[in-house]
């Protein structure tokens, strides 16, 4: 990496339905509410530092011995935090914490606390004004499938990410 500014994160990327629904969705709050841009994606694994070789072989390798996956959401939430402003909430399923597991033991990981959801808006807005706003969404219930991972370089001073390279999982 170039700077210590940056770091890696795992992604989990979504069957194209799914992705379609939800970037549609980030789109609008985007356009709305004027936040950054980003990809839609699930973080499985953030903020953490590597050489970038060593991590795309431990993740392909982990990409063969991990089956997709599903996540379960479960409407619509928000925090006070910018990169968790307004968010879909996904559950933490034994199967979603088992995965995880498998890839921060396989990338050296230490633990950290992990609020799985799937962000759709960053920025800072009061409380109020985020309660407002997704009152207007329908609930959100439902089973998405993760099909690939994602190596991420980010970089949140600059609101910028990079997906190094994707791994499908069986």
């Amino acid at each position: 990496m170039k700077t210590s500014n940056l770091t890696y994160s795992v992604w989990g990327i979504f069957n194209i339905e799914d992705k379609f629904y939800l970037e549609s969705l980030k789109k609008k709050m985007q356009k709305e509410l004027k936040g950054p841009r980003f990809p839609i994606h699930f973080t499985v694994s953030p903020h953490f530092l590597g050489k970038e070789n060593e991590i795309i072989n431990k993740l392909s390798y982990i990409s063969k011995k991990i089956k997709n996956f599903h996540i379960y959401t479960n409407n619509y939430g928000f925090k006070k935090k910018f990169f968790q402003s307004i968010f879909v909430k996904v559950n933490l399923t034994n199967g979603l914490k088992n995965n995880k597991a498998v890839i921060d033991n396989y990338l050296n990981i230490k633990k950290k606390y992990f609020f799985p959801h799937i962000s759709l808006f960053y920025g800072n807005l009061k409380k109020e004004q985020k309660k407002n706003y997704i009152k207007n969404f329908k609930n959100f219930k439902k089973k998405i499938k993760v099909r690939m991972l994602c190596l991420v370089e980010n970089d949140e001073k600059n609101l910028k990410w990079k997906i190094i390279k994707k791994f499908k999982i069986k």
